[in-house]
């Protein structure tokens, strides 16, 4: 008996160990560790770091608990098998929420499908959490990360990490590498950018109340232990090679894998586009080359000429 009770209390006396080890390191130091000697403590601690605010994210555009959850798995799949493409590194968390995103989009996309197909169109869904009292939030909720998603980078990311994930703007500017006044100045240009967007959606209130709304709902509650373990094993065997089947929902590896593929067709585009510019700008240079080429030849025949005298 006191072997089985102490086999229960290991795990957990473990977690808060490595949650004192691991708290201090920088996100950039975290993912390095796990792209380059594949260390699962340090992807557990982006899981603890950044879990709530990937959750937040796919329960709000979900709509469905267990579907979410598959989406929160997908994303740190993505990011486990994406790790040494993250750049900059520092950004992880910006990265988290863009991956968040597009996963719980399509999720919910694949959920509709699923719902049509069995004919349960009138059934009610299961609530994502906890329904909020602040009557603001429930209409924020369903265009909020569809507006901070269309946010430039530079915008978002401090939105992401102050207000998403609650933290205090001294340890993001350090972070981040940049003066506090620095941050602030970036963070309040954000919050008016996107009250501005929301307005324009019937959703009126200030940067500040923007900032106090989404601090008080954002992210969702603490990731649920069994589920952050289990992502930290799947990324151990992402890291190795072996398969995840038995320690995330085989939905979740489905979508991960779907994500990826929109994201590599993403640069694909991306990267055709780019061609596409450099070659109408080289074609435009030489047709612009070519007329001035011309007439400075026909001056130089005109100009090169010898007088012919009459006899």
């Amino acid at each position: 008996m006191p072997t089985a009770r102490a086999d229960r209390f290991l795990p957990a006396l473990r977690r808060v160990v490595l949650v004192r080890e691991t708290a201090d390191r920088p996100d950039a130091e975290l993912l390095g560790a796990f792209a380059r000697g594949r260390d699962a403590d340090a992807f557990a601690e982006l899981v603890r770091r950044h879990g709530p605010m990937v959750l937040g994210v796919c329960r709000r555009l979900v709509g469905d608990h267990h579907a979410a959850d598959d989406a929160f798995q997908a994303v740190f799949l993505v990011l486990a098998r994406r790790a040494s493409a993250v750049r900059p590194r520092s950004a992880v968390g910006n990265w988290l929420y863009g991956v968040a995103y597009r996963t719980a989009v399509k999720a919910r996309s694949a959920l509709a499908r699923r719902r049509s197909r069995e004919r349960q169109v009138d059934a009610m869904p299961e609530p994502p959490a906890e329904r909020p009292s602040d009557e603001l939030w429930s209409d924020l909720r369903p265009v909020i990360d569809e507006e901070l998603a269309r946010l430039p980078e530079r915008l978002r990311l401090p939105v992401v990490l102050c207000d998403l994930e609650g933290r205090p703007q001294r340890q993001v500017a350090r972070h981040l590498g940049v003066a506090q006044q620095t941050l602030s100045s970036r963070l309040a240009s954000a919050r008016r950018l996107l009250a501005a967007r929301l307005t324009r959606r019937g959703v009126a209130l200030s940067g500040g109340a923007l900032a106090g709304v989404l601090g008080g709902n954002a992210s969702a509650a603490a990731v649920p232990p069994a589920l952050a373990d289990g992502l930290a094993r799947a990324a151990e065997a992402v890291a190795v090679g072996s398969g995840v089947g038995s320690l995330v929902s085989a939905h979740a590896v489905r979508l991960s894998e779907g994500v990826m593929r929109m994201m590599l067709l993403a640069k694909l585009r991306a990267a055709g586009a780019a061609a596409l510019t450099a070659v109408a700008l080289t074609a435009g240079l030489g047709l612009g080359f070519a007329p001035a080429a011309a007439g400075q030849k026909t001056g130089a025949d005109s100009g090169g000429a010898t007088p012919q005298c009459s006899p």
